[in-house]
């Protein structure tokens, strides 16, 4: 019998936001009922505010056991897809498979996250923030600067 099915793949995420994601890396899980998966590609879509997205983007592929990828490291939120096709041909269907938020908390640069680091994020708290500035303070990607995203920001008080 033929194989017609097409692999399928899913993320192991070990996080959903991450500083600026340097060294980080994605894991990607693959089932094929066939001969086996030829390689996978990843993508990602790229937005300042969770809402709108830019096109698609062939970030790697990879063709080797475990499938490993890096994450893009410019602040903002990120949808991310695989691809797997097998050596018959068939080839996964394109679709979000996760959303990674990609930030720093050290908004002032000055190497550590503190209290002016709140300072400048509680400017923009509540009420109708630009989207350049939701892009930076709106960590958690609701649309607002509030205490969701002032709580973030506190994991990493240095």
């Amino acid at each position: 019998m033929l194989d017609t099915i097409p692999p399928s793949t899913n993320f192991s995420l070990p996080y959903l936001f991450c500083i600026l994601c340097e060294n980080q890396t994605i894991i990607s899980t693959v089932h094929d009922e066939g001969g086996g998966v030829e390689h996978i590609e990843i993508y990602y879509r790229f937005s300042n505010d969770n809402d709108t997205w830019g096109a698609w983007v062939p970030h790697q592929t990879d063709d080797e056991v475990p499938f490993m990828f890096s994450v893009p490291t410019e602040s903002g939120f990120y949808q991310l897809s695989t691809v797997a096709m097998d050596f018959l041909g068939n080839t996964e269907q394109q679709v979000v498979k996760a959303v990674v938020r990609v930030f720093t908390p050290d908004f002032n640069g000055d190497g550590m996250v503190s209290v002016q680091d709140l300072v400048m994020m509680a400017h923009h708290f509540g009420g109708t923030a630009s989207a350049e500035h939701r892009a930076i303070y709106d960590i958690d990607g609701n649309g607002a600067i509030d205490l969701d995203d002032t709580a973030i920001v506190l994991k990493y008080w240095s």
